[in-house]
């Protein structure tokens, strides 16, 4: 009687998961197509971790009616062993019913182990799926729910912890005329070859995505102004040294940089639109190059980057704190002196 209990229970527990599963599943799929987004990809995920769980479940009722089985075949045996010598019915009908149990006990143990590799499979395809969700077919790179998602959690980081975090926004210069001019194929590649640079140029634990259309965004966690900005600067210098080409053709490419680091009180939102408008003020300067946001204004970034390596020297030589002393020296470089000064403090203010 406890065997036959105890097979319905399994059978129950396994027939109420997998209408569970089905249950959440089939609201994920009827949902129309305006309500997807954050919170379809968290269905999405919800759904793998509960496949995951069902599957860990099958699992260990598959090894506990294993267990069951053996224990059952070794009743069987002594039965059988106490039948040679005992011809009484009630010895027959307890071997039936222990027979009877041992074959629903393989048939649930077959039912379970078909539903594991049901779950493995659902759960691949989930995985599968997901993937996709947050990855650009053409370069291979995240997408831009994959940007949302991970600056939104690195944005919440930086206002529990203070952890520095950096956008950098990369716009291909003249994009459409390269379209235009070669063809679409040939934007195509152009893209691929420019997010395999960026893979490149950029850290292992920098998140690289195509933001869209010619537009890539690159989230630099734990960096924060001049680190960022070498950073754009760096990947701005890879593709214009890189060689691209096009069946016979050689075609030259540039890209334009906007950066912006998170300041406080600041959300996702309003760091994207600052390094947004970085980006344009590189573009309206010229394009490739890049210009960083320093919560007011847009500012070149090779200038900042040449002006602090001054700074620093001055500094280091004392001529910034000290003024100048030696003898002849012209009211022009004290004037320079003192303008240096300023722009350093200046500087060194935005920083903090």
């Amino acid at each position: 009687m406890t065997s036959i209990w105890f097979i319905a229970i399994i059978a129950s527990l396994l027939s109420l998961a997998h209408l569970g599963l089905g249950f959440a599943i089939g609201l994920w799929a009827r949902r129309e197509p305006s309500e997807a987004g954050d919170a379809r990809q968290m269905e999405i995920k919800r759904a793998k971790q509960l496949l995951e769980c069902l599957r860990e479940l099958t699992g260990a009722m598959t090894a506990e009616v294993e267990e069951h089985r053996e224990q059952l075949a070794t009743l069987s045996e002594q039965l059988e062993r106490m039948e040679e010598g005992d011809d009484s019915p009630l010895t027959h009908l307890v071997i039936e019913v222990v027979s009877d149990i041992m074959r629903s006990n393989q048939q649930l143990k077959d039912r379970l182990t078909s539903a594991e590799m049901q779950l493995e499979q659902q759960t691949a395809e989930i995985e599968s799926s997901l993937t996709r969700a947050m990855t650009d077919p053409l370069t291979g790179l995240y997408n831009r729910r994959a940007l949302d998602d991970d600056l939104e959690r690195r944005i919440a980081c930086w206002q529990r912890k203070n952890t520095a975090v950096s956008v950098v926004l990369l716009d291909i210069d003249h994009f459409k005329r390269l379209n235009d001019t070669y063809g679409h194929a040939a934007g195509d590649k152009v893209l691929r070859q420019v997010a395999n640079v960026l893979k490149a140029t950029f850290r292992a634990m920098d998140l690289v995505t195509r933001f869209g259309g010619e537009e890539f965004a690159v989230i630099l966690p734990e960096t924060a102004n001049e680190h960022a900005w070498a950073a754009a600067e760096k990947s701005i210098k890879a593709v214009r040294d890189a060689r691209f080409t096009y069946e016979d053709h050689v075609i030259r490419v540039t890209i334009s940089g906007g950066v912006a680091t998170a300041m406080q009180g600041e959300f996702a939102e309003d760091l994207m639109k600052r390094a947004d408008a970085a980006l344009y003020a590189s573009k309206d300067a010229g394009r490739d190059q890049g210009f960083y946001h320093n919560g007011e204004s847009a500012v070149p970034i090779a200038e900042n980057v040449e002006l602090r390596e001054t700074a620093r020297a001055t500094i280091e030589s004392g001529n910034v704190a000290n003024g100048p002393q030696a003898a002849g020296q012209s009211v022009e470089l004290d004037a320079a002196c003192a303008a240096l000064r300023e722009r350093v403090e200046h500087l060194a203010s935005n920083d903090n």
